[in-house]
C-alpha cells in the first residue's frame, strides 16, 4: 500500500450507496540520531555559511529543527542553519531535533586580520652601564593590528642580552645591535653601546727597575681609588718591587669646569734623585729628572669647560732609604695663584 488518499464506495443490490473517505499515511520513523558538518567553525569576523545536518535514519519522518547558538554576539543562526561570524570569541551551536536529539558545532571567532604595516622602537639607541636593566618599547602601525607578535635577538649576548618581551640587560663593555621583527617581516633595529661603570680613580701600572739590565719590568696593574697622589715612604710600594728603582704610572680623567689657563706641577723628593714625568691628552707637559734637569712646572694649558683631559702621572723612585712623596697640583682659572692637588671626587678610571 502507499501513502495517500481513496474512496471506498459500498453499493446494495438494489443501488443503494455508500462512501468511505480513506486516508493512508506512512509510518512515524523518528530521528535515532543527528550530525552536523562541520562539528567546528573556525571563522573571521564576517564570515558566512550554513551547517549541514544529516539524519539517522535516513528516512527519519519529522525532520524538523532547532538552532540555538548560546552567544548570538558572537555567532548568529537562523531557523535554517545559517551563520554568520559577529566578533571574536567562542561559543556554542546547539542543533535539536523534534525528538530532542541534538548535535553540538563549537565555534571559534577571531578577528579580521589586520597585517603589521611598521614598528618603531623606544628607545632607539641604547647607552648605558655594565649592569644597566630595562624594556624596550614598541608601538605597532596600525594601532589595532591583528597579530603583534615580536622576535628581539642581540647580535652580541655577552654584550648585552634580550628576553622575549624585550626585557635587556648590559652584560659587558662593547657595542652591539638588538633587532626587533613581527610576524610577518617588519623589523626595527636598536644600536647598543655599553659602558664600564664610571668608577672614581685611577689605573695605575706599577714596574720594577733592575738596575743589572736597565729596563722596566712591569709587576701589576689595575683600577684604584686614589687619585694622583702618592708617598710610600721608604716601603715597597707593590709586591716585588722593593723599596727603590721603581717607576708608578698612574691615568685618570678629569671633567673641565671653567674657561680658560691652568698650571700643573709636580712635588717629589729631589734629595732622592725622584724623577716625575706629566702628559695632558697623550701630550708631555713636565719632565723633570734631578740627574739631567727639566722643568718641574707648566702654567700654561688651556682648556674649555666641558672638556674631559686625560692626564698621565709617572714617578720613577731611586733612593732606597728615602720617602719617596709624589703630588701633582694644578691651578685653576678662577684661582690662578693657589696649587692644590686634585681630588679623587674629580678623577674618573674611564672617559665616559
Amino acid at each position: 500500500m502507499n501513502e495517500g488518499t481513496t474512496v471506498i464506495t459500498v453499493t446494495t443490490s438494489n443501488g443503494k450507496t455508500a462512501f468511505v473517505f480513506v486516508t493512508v499515511k506512512a509510518k512515524d520513523v523518528p530521528a535515532e540520531s543527528i550530525t552536523a558538518e562541520p562539528k567546528e567553525l573556525n571563522q573571521i569576523v564576517g564570515d558566512t555559511g550554513k551547517l549541514a545536518i544529516t539524519f539517522q535514519p535516513s528516512n527519519t519522518t519529522d525532520k524538523s529543527l532547532s538552532f540555538v547558538s548560546r552567544n548570538p554576539e558572537i555567532m548568529t543562526v537562523d531557523n535554517n542553519g545559517n551563520w554568520t561570524a559577529v566578533k571574536e570569541g567562542t561559543t556554542v551551536i546547539t542543533v535539536t531535533t523534534s525528538n530532542g536529539k541534538t548535535a553540538l558545532v563549537f565555534v571559534t571567532v577571531k578577528a579580521n586580520g589586520i597585517p603589521v604595516e611598521s614598528i618603531t622602537v623606544e628607545p632607539k639607541e641604547l647607552n648605558q652601564l655594565v649592569g644597566d636593566t630595562g624594556k624596550l618599547a614598541i608601538t605597532f602601525q596600525p594601532s589595532n593590528a591583528t597579530d603583534k607578535s615580536l622576535n628581539f635577538v642581540s647580535n652580541d649576548p655577552s654584550i648585552m642580552t634580550i628576553d622575549s618581551n624585550g626585557n635587556w640587560t648590559a652584560m659587558k663593555e662593547g657595542s652591539t645591535v638588538i633587532t626587533v621583527t613581527t610576524s610577518n617581516g617588519k623589523l626595527v633595529t636598536v644600536q647598543v653601546t655599553v659602558k664600564e661603570v664610571v668608577k672614581n680613580g685611577v689605573h695605575v701600572l706599577y714596574e720594577d727597575y733592575p738596575m743589572s739590565n736597565g729596563a722596566f719590568i712591569p709587576k701589576g696593574n689595575g683600577y684604584e681609588n686614589t687619585g694622583f697622589d702618592h708617598d710610600f715612604g721608604a716601603s715597597e710600594p707593590y709586591r716585588g718591587l722593593g723599596p727603590d728603582h721603581y717607576r708608578i704610572t698612574k691615568i685618570g680623567y678629569v671633567k673641565i669646569k671653567e674657561d680658560g689657563r691652568y698650571g700643573f706641577k709636580v712635588e717629589v723628593n729631589t734629595s732622592s734623585n725622584d724623577a716625575a714625568y706629566v702628559g695632558i691628552n697623550d701630550k708631555q707637559i713636565i719632565n723633570f729628572d734631578p740627574k739631567i734637569g727639566g722643568e718641574f712646572e707648566n702654567q700654561h694649558q688651556y682648556f674649555k669647560k666641558g672638556d674631559v683631559i686625560k692626564i698621565e702621572i709617572r714617578h720613577f723612585h731611586r733612593d732606597p732609604t728615602a720617602l719617596s712623596p709624589f703630588k701633582l697640583k694644578w691651578t685653576v682659572p678662577s684661582n690662578q695663584y693657589s696649587y692644590k692637588s686634585i681630588d679623587v671626587s674629580e678623577i674618573t678610571q674611564t672617559p665616559n
